[in-house]
């Protein structure tokens, strides 16, 4: 299975994802920038590029989607 067929089996619409839902959840993944806080002092920000946010319940929720999408891909090919 190559890279560019499962890239065009994946795309957020095929999915339903899109409009003002699409736009939200690409709001909250991009451009994050987490910081650690400990006894008080908080770490320097920095730019985070990929992943979900660690105990969000969407990330869980994300991740089903992608999977179910990886087997239907996997189904179809």
């Amino acid at each position: 299975m190559t890279k560019c067929r499962i890239k065009d089996c994946l795309g957020s619409e095929a999915i339903g994802i899109d409009g003002k839902l699409l736009k939200w959840l690409r709001n909250w993944l991009l451009d994050r920038r987490p910081r650690v806080t400990l006894k008080g002092l908080n770490s320097k920000r920095i730019r985070v590029s990929s992943g979900v946010p660690q105990g969000s319940v969407l990330g869980s929720i994300l991740f089903l989607i992608h999977f179910y999408k990886v087997m239907l891909c996997y189904v179809k090919l």
